[in-house]
């Protein structure tokens, strides 16, 4: 007998349900990140900026992780929506094996980082890079199914039990992190050990829940059949992600250069850094994001078209009264928190972060939460389409101006332009998105 689940009769209900717990993961994830950056400052300045051109790589086994999640995530809300319970169970299975398959491509890397790097164009702190991404390639399998399993129990209304899973595996890479990088002695390394060792331990907790029994959506291979659908189904809401963050990732490669071209190694570091705090600074807008999707993906899959533009409007409400508040908190602390990360003498840059990070928050809930909405729908293609503009608007912008402003202004001027112009892509968007599914008469899942 399946076990209901209903997240569409009272979608604001469900909305908050989801998301609270999903802030507070989300928040001391950004937070774990924060001092695991300040542990590692502490051994040196190469050993930030090791982590810092790492991040790129980092990120993409990170997106890889989250793309695959999100398309089970959207493929198993619009099938419970359209009450297609065996069907989402089987989807879970699948997801699973699309995460081991391309865990294993990132084990077989992590014997040609010389090669990855050189690729990447890193070309800075390579040793100490190495032996920080060498842990994590071994340990990809674990980082991603982690984060599947973070989105599949979503799906299924359940964020509570993601939340203090990962909760307790920060902790415990909190705790490893002293230990590996000093008492053990392996620098930089240790850091990353201790991350993939805590993401053991979270995918642990995760079966045991799922052979427990102690979840709505059973893991058995019982309700698993092959279907090459449900694999497109997942990968099209997972490649269009995956693309995106790719794309992010390049540009991200593309600024790092610019930095230590125009800056040197001070401008790596405070990059670093500011990219680390503004991490943490958007947590709500990545919860709301989350909560979302799932909601959105199981109105979706019931046809209920009108509740999903109504909790689209509210989530955006919120999010922007949000991120008000959070820049505001966020200029008043700003000296204290570059100095946490031993960023000293820089106040005049700071404070121009500030200002300008302040028109970044509050302008990204207007294409963030749509975008993750859409993923709910299924159709990822779109914001794939629009980020890429929203990208490349960037990359013009520092192309001109890197000759004629500080190179520092022009990325923070970059960087505020396409927030301030694809919020008002991203409205129009919305309105013509929603009056075109009102109007199909296509089934909403394969």
């Amino acid at each position: 007998m399946h076990k209901n689940i209903d997240l569409v009769t009272n979608p604001i209900k469900s909305f908050w349900k989801l998301t609270i717990p999903i802030m507070c993961f989300v928040m001391f994830d950004g937070i774990s990140a924060l001092v695991d950056m300040m542990w590692v400052s502490s051994i040196s300045s190469d050993a930030v900026v090791a982590m810092g051109v790492s991040a790129p790589i980092l990120l993409l086994i990170y997106s890889i992780g989250d793309a695959i999640g999100e398309g089970s995530n959207s493929i198993i809300s619009r099938y419970i929506g359209h009450d297609s319970y065996d069907e989402s169970y089987n989807a879970l299975i699948h997801g699973i094996l699309i995460s081991i398959i391309v865990s294993v491509a990132f084990i077989i890397l992590a014997f040609f980082l010389n090669e990855v790097l050189k690729f990447m164009e890193v070309s800075e702190s390579v040793e100490l890079a190495k032996q920080y991404l060498f842990p994590l390639f071994l340990g990809a399998s674990v980082l991603m199914l982690s984060d599947l399993f973070s989105n599949t129990l979503q799906s299924e209304g359940d964020s509570k039990s993601p939340t203090i899973i990962i909760i307790v595996s920060n902790l415990l890479n909190l705790a490893l992190d002293p230990i590996f990088i000093f008492n053990l002695k392996l620098g930089v390394s240790g850091a990353a050990y201790a991350t993939v060792i805590s993401s053991v331990f979270s995918v642990c907790i995760f079966l045991f829940l799922y052979f427990s029994g102690r979840t709505k959506i059973p893991l058995s291979l019982r309700y698993f059949k092959f279907k090459m659908h449900i694999i497109y189904e997942i990968l099209k809401v997972g490649i269009p992600n995956l693309c995106d963050d790719i794309v992010r990732c390049s540009v991200s490669v593309f600024v790092n250069a610019l930095l230590f071209q125009q800056m040197g190694q001070v401008g790596v570091l405070l990059f670093s850094v500011s990219s680390k705090i503004e991490d943490l600074l958007k947590t709500p807008t990545e919860a709301f994001g989350n909560g979302l999707m799932s909601v959105s993906g199981h109105l979706y899959g019931a046809k209920k078209f009108e509740r999903a533009r109504d909790l689209y409007r509210y989530v955006l409400k919120v999010n922007l009264a949000t991120s008000i508040i959070v820049s505001f908190a966020f200029f008043l602390m700003r000296d204290y928190v570059y100095q946490s990360f031993s960023v000293v003498n820089m106040e005049t840059s700071i404070f121009w972060i500030a200002i300008f990070g302040a028109v970044i928050l509050i302008s990204r809930p207007f294409s963030a939460i749509p975008a993750k909405m859409v993923d709910g729908f299924g159709k990822s293609y779109y914001p794939l389409v629009l980020n890429t503009f929203k990208l490349g608007l960037k990359v013009a912008v520092l192309v001109l101006g890197k000759g004629v402003l500080p190179f520092g202004l022009c990325l923070l001027l970059a960087l505020s332009i396409e927030e301030i112009v694809f919020a008002f892509v991203y409205y129009g968007f919305v309105k013509w998105l929603f009056n075109r599914v009102e109007r199909q008469s296509d089934p909403v899942v394969c």
